[in-house]
């Protein structure tokens, strides 16, 4: 894995790297699966994967403790507010701080992780409220004939790909910017 990562960052490289500080009485949370992708940009595109480490609206979440937490952003498919030297965003909004944490509850394969056992009601309540649509992570596929031969011959293509996650992410910071046009690029280097 960490080979694979180490090879491929230069396709999230043009990804803008913020620094979410957590102001609020109550801490970052993270699961057995930590690291989300998430494409609220094309949130409403189901027959195909949008969550390609090139894919335009990325999103890449990682708490790093309780009081950080690192984000990478497509930024040219949002608007970015209350961003510090270009790089730190400052979350005084404990609606923000509950968003995330349920987004890792979401992520989460088996466990959720929290540094503090007295915040066990506060874990155990957003838990609760996304319980109803906490599933469990299976790849979604679909079957294309793509080329065929003057034998009568033809190859198949098996396109595999990751869901989004059942839970429609608002922060307060953040604002997608609408899509234009009728066609979606598949590639972020499409409008580099």
């Amino acid at each position: 894995m960490m080979k694979t990562a180490l090879e491929n960052n230069h396709l999230i490289s043009d990804l803008k790297m913020i620094l979410l500080i957590n102001k609020t009485n109550r801490p970052f949370v993270f699961s057995d699966n930590p690291v989300v992708f998430y494409n609220k940009y094309l949130y409403s595109i189901t027959h195909f994967g949008v969550l390609g480490m090139r894919t335009p609206g990325l999103k890449i979440f990682y708490p790093l403790s309780p009081d950080l937490c690192l984000l990478l952003i497509d930024k040219s498919k949002y608007n970015i507010k209350r961003i510090f030297n270009e790089s730190i965003i400052k979350i005084n909004n404990l609606k923000d701080v509950n968003s995330l944490n349920k987004l890792q509850i979401h992520s989460a394969q088996n466990c959720v992780y929290f540094h503090d056992h007295n915040l066990f009601d506060y874990i155990s309540y957003l838990c609760r409220t996304e319980y109803t649509t906490l599933r469990k992570y299976e790849n979604s596929y679909s079957e294309t004939e793509v080329e065929k031969f003057d034998d009568g011959g033809a190859k198949d293509l098996i396109h595999t790909y990751a869901p989004q996650i059942p839970y429609f992410l608002e922060l307060s910071f953040i604002k997608e910017i609408p899509i234009v046009g009728n066609g979606t690029p598949i590639d972020r280097s499409f409008y580099d």
